[in-house]
């Protein structure tokens, strides 16, 4: 092994908990690297949006990291499909309920999209 990554996420306020669920087939992970010092700011932001975003599909986990790449804003989102998620991005945008207004407080954006193993607690 010539690189390895490990990180500490703090659960956002509105994180839901983390238990065994049925959710989807497909999890987008978006990991945001934050401008240093916005944090505080990127959770009150997201928190005044979260709760109409998460009507139009679940949030599986929202925080930031504590030890390991530092700044970053990870947020993991539940799909039936790619086809569900595009209709439902959207949606969100169109109705206003979706990005929150965080323009300008991230410097990177990766984007990756999963799906759950057989034993995975969330499907």
């Amino acid at each position: 092994m010539i690189e390895m990554e490990s990180k500490i996420v703090i659960a956002a306020p509105f994180c839901p908990a983390f238990t065994p669920r049925q959710h989807g087939n497909l999890y987008e992970i978006r990991t945001y690297t934050m401008q240093p010092g916005v944090t505080g700011r990127v959770v009150e932001r997201w928190a005044e949006r979260i709760e109409g975003r998460a009507k139009l599909s679940p949030l599986a986990a929202a925080g930031h990291t504590e030890l390991g790449p530092l700044n970053q804003w990870i947020h993991i989102w539940a799909y039936k499909d790619a086809a569900d998620r595009f209709r439902i991005r959207d949606e969100a945008r169109a109705a206003g309920a979706w990005p929150p207004a965080t323009r300008g407080m991230f410097i990177k954006q990766e984007n990756m999209f999963v799906v759950p193993a057989s034993f995975s607690p969330l499907r």
